[in-house]
């Protein structure tokens, strides 16, 4: 026979009940959704290793893993000028450090006075310890003697397109040398002082040397190290929430697909679902990170760690979220929904009034097996003893259904809703409110 007439089939378990044989619909979509989880898994595991950001990223949680940097990093000056230095830890400013310098004065502030020299240039080290963790950071300082040319900075780092302003003192007019294309250009030029802009595209590792030259005095130089892209203000966090909320959405879609496919109640129908579920899980992570960093959720933090563990989680259990997000909507917001053109079984924003049961009625059908059809995706539940409207509630809610005969039940079933990676809950309520014991869908 092709593969192409086969239909799904019932062949009897050892407990007597039913069990769908893979027909051509999930030939088809087994494979297919298998090489696609897979696919994107690689792809999300290498873009999270490029996203993640490098360095000093637990510093939200330990100051001593972070470095010690001392800003300027480096500066030239003449005897008796003064210049403030600032330590950062991380990526965050502290004053809990210890100042020194191997020549000329600096205060417990920071301000450093540079000394008077006679030979040109001498190299200072400045040093910042830190006092709770013991890490330190240096500065370099060349001290030039009196009547020397000197820059207002010796470094600078910028990004693609970034400026600074950069004046000579010592001379009233100095000679610049020209930078242009890749170097970067120019702009507000004058006699001893311009802006200088780095080139809109820069390439990895390059760097610019601007001088200046007054005849009769000498020369004084500076260096530019340009960084690829654009200035970031931070680390990606949205992209590692976008990327962990992917991750843990193929993981949760995996898990349930396995489960399915291994105990041979997968249907072709549920497809679409599995395909579109790691997007569903993206805008569900991004939803709630964006609720994070606007403080909606407590103060938002920069540890990459907590953003890829909730964004993770939120893929994983989207579902769940979803329903908890619902429910925080309907208590915040009352909602009176009352469209002619709800789908079956839905409850969205109704609100229901409680009904006190007296006495139970005892259900006196008998359900034998649960299966789901191939062709149209609805939920069969076979038995005996089945009446005239019956309802089905699948995990306490109730569903559409049609009453076929005395010993089938067809129920509509919502995949994204009902096929729970731990299992549903299928429970029959005859007109009398008779309900039946509650079978486990995909039965165990």
């Amino acid at each position: 026979m092709l593969m192409a007439d086969r239909k799904e089939t019932e062949t009897p378990t050892a407990n007597g009940e039913n069990e769908v044989v893979a027909g051509h619909k999930n030939a088809f979509w087994i494979p297919l959704i298998g090489w696609y989880f897979g696919i994107l898994s690689l792809v999300t595991l290498f873009e999270i290793t490029r996203t993640w950001p490098r360095g000093g990223v637990t510093c939200e949680t330990s100051a001593a893993a972070c470095a010690l940097t001392v800003n300027p990093p480096a500066a030239t000056l003449r005897g008796g000028q003064t210049l403030r230095f600032y330590a950062t830890l991380g990526a965050t400013g502290t004053e809990n450090v210890t100042w020194s310098a191997s020549a000329g004065s600096i205060t417990a502030a920071g301000d450093y006075v540079a000394p008077a020299v006679e030979k040109d240039p001498v190299m200072v080290k400045v040093t910042a310890k830190h006092a709770d963790t013991g890490k330190s950071g240096e500065a370099t300082i060349f001290v030039r003697k009196d009547g020397s040319l000197v820059l207002s900075r010796s470094v600078a780092m910028l990004h693609a397109a970034e400026e600074f302003d950069l004046a000579a003192s010592g001379a009233d007019t100095v000679a610049w040398t020209e930078v242009t294309g890749a170097d970067g250009s120019f702009t507000e030029k004058k006699a001893a002082s311009l802006k200088y802009k780095a080139p809109g595209t820069v390439p990895y590792g390059r760097n610019v040397v601007i001088t200046a030259h007054a005849p009769a005095i000498g020369f004084a130089s500076m260096r530019v190290f340009l960084q690829p892209g654009a200035k970031s203000d931070g680390h990606p966090l949205f992209w590692l929430a976008l990327l962990f909320g992917l991750l843990g959405g193929i993981v949760g879609a995996s898990r349930s697909y396995v489960a399915f496919v291994g105990s041979r109640r997968f249907s072709g129908t549920w497809g679409p679902y599995y395909l579109s579920r790691p997007g569903f899980a993206i805008a569900l992570a991004l939803l709630v990170h964006a609720a994070h960093r606007g403080g909606f959720l407590g103060s938002g933090s920069d540890n990459p760690y907590v953003v890829a563990f909730y964004a993770g989680m939120v893929g994983l259990f989207s579902d769940s979220v979803l329903e908890k997000m619902k429910q925080a909507l309907d208590h915040l917001i009352a909602f009176s929904d009352t469209r002619p053109d709800k789908m079956p079984g839905s409850n969205a924003g109704v609100t229901t009034p409680n009904v006190v049961t007296t006495t139970a009625a005892k259900f006196t059908g008998t359900i034998h097996s649960l299966k789901i059809d191939d062709d149209s995706g609805k939920l069969v539940i076979t038995g005996g003893g089945f009446v005239d409207k019956t309802d089905v509630e699948i995990d306490s809610k109730k569903v559409s259904s049609t009453f076929v005969n005395a010993t089938r039940i067809e129920a509509e079933i919502n995949p994204r809703i009902h096929v729970a990676e731990n299992g549903s809950k299928v429970v029959l309520i005859d007109p009398q409110g008779g309900r039946s014991e509650a079978q486990p869908f995909p039965p165990m």
